[in-house]
């Protein structure tokens, strides 16, 4: 099934999304799986379906994944509620 994946950075920390159409999402920070979904798709484009609290030097940051599908998957990631990487919707 097509594969979709998202890398970027933050705050020196390495983020990562996979996403397939039937094996569900992956969140990857710094190569390790920590938030997981096995949902085939996102019911709402609003609603994050997958995070992760990262906290760096004390301070703590919500990653949150967003997904809307059209014709294609489309990935956002937001930190604090913010984008910082992948398709704006």
């Amino acid at each position: 099934m097509p594969l979709k994946i998202l890398n970027t950075e933050f705050k020196d920390h390495k983020i990562t999304v996979r996403s397939t159409w039937n094996s569900g999402a992956s969140l990857l920070i710094d190569d390790k799986i920590v938030d997981k979904s096995e949902a085939e798709n996102a019911l709402d484009e609003s609603m994050s379906f997958l995070s992760y609290i990262l906290e760096v030097d004390g301070e703590i940051f919500l990653i949150e994944v967003f997904a809307k599908v059209v014709l294609n998957v489309k990935l956002k990631i937001c930190v604090n509620k913010k984008w910082i990487y992948g398709d704006k919707f």
